[in-house]
């Protein structure tokens, strides 16, 4: 059995998500606002509809990985709140 600081785990989580799943996520809207404005700043051409396709899809891209992320340092937290949660109980039971 591995011994693990259940209470580290769960404040790097709750870090990770703060400091670079919600920036990773602030940027693909940033980039949505960008995509817009493109269209709306160059008009209707061409060089305006690629620019804003591309920035849509990097955008797209972004979002999806910030919720791939979010959902899978959610479940860590999730799973490392619950042994804390065992863990203690078990502790209070010897007392």
């Amino acid at each position: 059995m591995v011994d693990i600081d259940l209470e580290s785990v769960i404040r790097f989580c709750q870090k990770f998500d703060k400091e670079y799943l919600d920036v990773l996520n602030s940027n693909a809207k940033k980039l949505k606002i960008a995509a817009a404005s493109a269209s709306a700043t160059l008009g209707s051409t061409g060089m305006a509809t690629k620019a804003s396709a591309k920035l849509e899809i990097v955008a797209d891209a972004l979002y999806k990985a910030s919720m791939a992320g979010e959902e899978r340092i959610r479940e860590l937290e999730r799973k490392a709140q619950n042994e804390l949660e065992h863990k203690n109980h078990i502790e209070e039971m010897f007392r």
